[in-house]
């Protein structure tokens, strides 16, 4: 874990690994491929990473985007992660728009498209294990992070690397990507900052496992590093955090 100061800074470094992990991803393998997040936490990292010398950094011309989950709503409702994504970032910098994958499809239900998404995603990998370059991941205060969220029967997931959501209490359905899919990405990046965040950072990152497990202590990538940026806020509460 990284701890910081302020949210600016949390949101710089942000910003620069990504732009170190996507220069290094083209350089290796042609081309990067990251997954961006939905609510609150990611849209000044978005901001960011739209303006110099950021921009000018990231090889958008070869990147891939992906989300990690999806209110399934068009892009034109204010609900959709992809729709700010859009308006934030992906509007303001040169990709391809074929390279942009959001996860809604009209006229499929959330069902139909999450079996269509993991379709383009086998094919993007040419069959091979889908190896995501980045994940930015977020985690509500119950513990739930992408639309992974406590008790669901995805935790346990062993085959799908993309599901719906049934219905929530807001009545609309979700899109996200499993755990397998998430845990086999080359690196992951969590996002957290705000007071409102302290406890459930630390039954995350230091208390034992819930039984079940929290959604957000399963996401550790298997074969790659998982970074926890914290502002000194939402770490307030860890007795082995340090302000870097």
């Amino acid at each position: 874990m990284e701890v910081f100061g302020s949210v600016d800074r949390l949101i710089e470094t942000a910003a620069k690994k990504i732009v170190n992990v996507s220069q290094d991803a083209v350089q290796e393998r042609g081309r990067f491929i990251i997954a961006l997040s939905g609510g609150n936490s990611p849209r000044p990292l978005y901001r960011l990473l739209a303006e110099p010398p950021y921009r000018d950094q990231v090889p958008w011309r070869r990147t891939i985007v992906l989300w990690s989950d999806e209110r399934y709503v068009p892009l034109a409702d204010d609900r959709s992660n992809a729709g700010h994504a859009k308006s934030l970032l992906l509007d303001h910098v040169p990709v391809h728009a074929n390279s942009v994958l959001p996860m809604f499809v009209e006229g499929l239900d959330a069902s139909a498209a999450a079996a269509y998404y993991e379709r383009r995603l086998v094919e993007l990998f040419h069959n091979d294990p889908p190896r995501i370059d980045v994940v930015l991941l977020g985690c509500g205060e119950d513990g739930h992070t992408a639309s992974l969220f406590p008790g669901s029967p995805l935790l346990e997931e062993r085959s799908a690397f993309v599901s719906a959501v049934p219905r929530t209490r807001t009545g609309v359905a979700r899109i996200t990507m499993t755990p397998i899919l998430l845990n086999q990405s080359r690196k992951i990046i969590f996002l957290a900052y705000g007071q409102k965040k302290a406890e459930i950072v630390h039954r995350i990152l230091e208390s034992p496992p819930d039984t079940p497990p929290l959604p957000a202590q399963l996401i550790v990538a298997t074969d790659g590093p998982t970074r926890w940026l914290l502002d000194k806020e939402a770490a307030s509460h860890l007795t082995g955090a340090r302000q870097v």
